[in-house]
């Protein structure tokens, strides 16, 4: 069976047994991949960037993190103890093989009545942004929800992750904003990135029936062979790993779209930060028209990405500003 096939395959599963768990994705596929365009266009400058220097970040072991944590869920308003999650196994903390490798990146899964909480240790600052980022999934999950759960919960976690970071920088942890703003704005472009592929060969099935050459072809006139092939060679990477791994860029690049928005936003008014709590926390009750009624967006893609444009471009020239401040750092 070659790619193609096995691609197909999948896809043949993914619609007729999962159809009812992602509708909410598959019936808005053309208008994920006209956002994943806008925003490649928009944040191309994260290409450029390349190593950012994470050695320098600030050391810190996993308990000074979860005080951060909790400084921040005070100050914030935020009511959850994260103690207790501490206390009753919640929150594991996984110690790479590979000190030498820092994997910002964590977990978050719902077992058994059970919240399993995962973040890969690497004794810096950085995992307490990852907490933050795992916390904020934590806060929203329940056993039954809306398929807007899915849709948004990295959008979520990736603005209260962010708000984070500017709230370790008014604490003084300013070499720190600038590695951490850069980077991040480096990978959700490159899971964004990643989302053109995933997305393409879906609407291709979606559409169609089967992913071929041929059928690309007919739905995107302009690909050429070699497009058409990388993106078969990316997506065939996914099939051996869980289904949440193929689904995760294009919950990114859903992210990429609204958290930097959000953070904008909040950074204009601090009042801005209630309306991101109750998202977070009832994201699994919610609609995507009371999401997108509540941060003041529509539910007319071209109208949201005129409103957003702004603030995309702030933040843009937010994050090229860290790099170059942290690239002169490096030097």
């Amino acid at each position: 069976m070659n790619k193609e096939e096995k691609i197909n395959e999948c896809f043949n599963a993914l619609f007729s047994k999962r159809y009812q768990k992602y509708s909410l994705l598959f019936d808005n596929l053309e208008v994920l991949s006209k956002s994943q365009l806008f925003l490649e266009k928009k944040l191309e400058s994260a290409y450029e960037m390349t190593n950012f220097a994470e050695e320098n970040l600030t050391k810190m072991d996993f308990l000074e993190c979860i005080e951060l944590a909790k400084q921040f869920y005070h100050d914030m308003g935020i009511d959850y103890d994260i103690e207790k999650l501490v206390q009753n196994g919640t929150i594991d903390i996984n110690v790479p093989e590979n000190p030498e490798i820092i994997i910002n990146s964590g977990v978050t899964t719902f077992k058994q009545n059970h919240i399993e909480l995962s973040v890969n240790y690497n004794n810096s600052i950085s995992d307490a942004t990852v907490l933050v980022h795992e916390l904020a999934h934590a806060r929203g999950m329940e056993p039954i929800f809306y398929k807007t759960y899915d849709f948004f919960t990295e959008t979520m976690a990736f603005t209260e992750q962010y708000i984070f970071i500017e709230y370790l920088n008014n604490m003084g942890y300013n070499k720190d904003l600038n590695i951490l703003k850069s980077k991040n704005y480096r990978s959700l472009w490159r899971f964004n990135y990643s989302a053109y592929s995933i997305l393409m060969l879906l609407e291709v099935y979606n559409t169609l029936g089967k992913v071929s050459l041929e059928n690309c072809k007919f739905l995107y006139d302009n690909i050429s062979n070699e497009d058409y092939q990388k993106s078969v060679d990316n997506v065939f990477g996914y099939l051996s790993k869980p289904l949440y791994k193929l689904l995760q860029p294009i919950y990114y690049s859903i992210a990429y779209m609204h958290a930097p928005y959000m953070v904008e936003k909040y950074k204009e008014n601090p009042d801005f930060m209630n309306k991101i709590k109750y998202l977070t926390e009832n994201l699994a009750k919610l609609e995507i028209k009371d999401f997108f009624e509540i941060i003041d967006l529509t539910s007319n893609q071209d109208k949201n990405q005129e409103i957003v444009s702004p603030y995309l471009d702030k933040y843009r020239k937010e994050c090229e500003e860290a790099y170059d401040k942290q690239r002169r750092l490096v030097k």
